[in-house]
């Protein structure tokens, strides 16, 4: 039996990062916006990404790995294999703030038996598990904006942004984003009100295939 554990420990600078609007480029944005006195709130006026890259993001990265490994010592013995765990946090510091980096997996866990039948046949077991990657949560609905293109306002003004309606006229609301079952992949949509009130928003879990068991031969001559 062999037990091994490594521990290590990042620090990174210079990472990629969208670059934020300055002030010139904000105001120049939410000038475009042409939404009633009462409808104001919905415009977004915090500084956004760009597409432009900037390599001001930091980020940080450390972890534990640690293993259990069985090796046979001799043509008598039959069994094989290893146990595996994982603790890896992955961060990154932009804009401000800190937040998990997409590939942050916290744990993950591996097992593999291996059982020797005869000379040239073993049969082999695997089992792996991992927790789920990071998700941002919704955290409100906001009105979304459309191009005045048709001037519905009559203001003359055709390249403003304007509160979006359906062909009802009723407002249009987008998402603003900043022990269960692990989603494959993780939506937020927006569920509407009868009375034509804020909507609210409900979180969709597409659960794709949670458990996916499979089978293989491999032949070495």
């Amino acid at each position: 039996m062999t037990a091994r554990v490594e521990v290590y420990g990042r620090r990174l600078s210079h990472l990629l990062v969208a670059r934020l609007e300055t002030d010139e480029e904000r105001r120049a944005r939410v000038s475009c916006y042409d939404y009633p006195a009462l409808l104001r709130g919905d415009i977004p006026s915090a500084p956004e990404p760009t597409s432009e890259p900037s390599d001001e993001g930091r980020g940080h990265a450390y972890g534990v790995e640690a293993q259990l490994l069985r090796r046979p010592t001799g043509a008598s013995e039959r069994l094989g294999g290893w146990l595996s765990y994982t603790y890896a946090v992955a961060a990154r510091d932009a804009y401000g703030i800190r937040f998990a980096a997409r590939y942050d997996r916290r744990h993950a866990a591996s097992a593999v038996a291996q059982v020797r039948l005869r000379p040239g046949l073993a049969l082999s077991f695997t089992a792996r598990a991992a927790s789920g990657l990071p998700t941002t949560p919704a955290l409100r609905t906001r009105i979304a904006a459309e191009s005045d293109t048709n001037d519905a306002d009559g203001d003359g003004n055709r390249t403003e942004l304007v509160p979006a309606r359906d062909r009802a006229g009723r407002l249009l609301y987008v998402n603003d984003l900043l022990n269960r079952h692990n989603a494959g992949f993780v939506d937020y949509v927006i569920v509407g009100s009868p009375t034509n009130e804020r909507p609210r928003i409900e979180r969709e879990n597409q659960m794709w295939v949670p458990f996916l068991p499979t089978i293989g031969a491999r032949f070495r001559f």
